[in-house]
């Protein structure tokens, strides 16, 4: 049981080599999480629905 605690110990703080198998799944976990939590998590952040300028001239083609 100590090993595995280590183990979450060591994710926490970051703690492995670059290039060892417990790095990689700490870094894919992180681009898994940025990559595929929008489509699960709503983070509200759509762009504000902006009207046109109230004075925007209409052209309307002439009927000749």
């Amino acid at each position: 049981m100590s090993a595995i605690w280590r183990t979450i110990r060591g994710y926490i703080l970051w703690s492995y080599e670059r290039g060892s198998l417990h790095y990689d799944i700490m870094v894919t976990l992180i681009l898994l999480f940025v990559f595929v939590s929008p489509f699960y998590i709503n983070f509200k952040d759509k762009p504000v629905v902006r009207n046109p300028h109230p004075t925007s001239v209409a052209v309307i083609p002439d009927e000749a």
